[in-house]
């Protein structure tokens, strides 16, 4: 089988096409199994995962410049991810969950 995905960003090219490069946020790895791993320039950053319904599935606020999801109990398929602060949307990017 064959997965096309639009990504919001850029994909680098040094992460064997893992790792999703946007406006200083990295988010890897894509397509994931377990955690999703969020890297952020600074901290309280909103972070919240919507499945393809739109429904929000997980919400939470960066604490450090580290974050993790942990995806493991969601249903396989897209999912959106979007950054705010503020109520102001920073980014958004697509993820694959297996």
């Amino acid at each position: 089988t064959r997965l096309t995905m639009n990504i919001v960003g850029s994909v680098s090219p040094f992460a064997n096409n893992t790792e999703v490069v946007n406006d200083g946020f990295n988010i890897y790895p894509n397509p994931v199994k377990g955690m999703l791993n969020i890297n952020t320039t600074a901290i309280g950053y909103d972070i919240q995962l919507f499945n393809s319904r739109g429904s929000l599935v997980i919400q939470t606020k960066a604490a450090t410049t580290k974050s993790q999801l942990n995806v493991s109990s969601l249903t396989p398929g897209l999912y959106l991810v979007k950054i705010s602060k503020e109520g102001r949307l920073i980014s958004q990017f697509k993820v694959v969950k297996q």
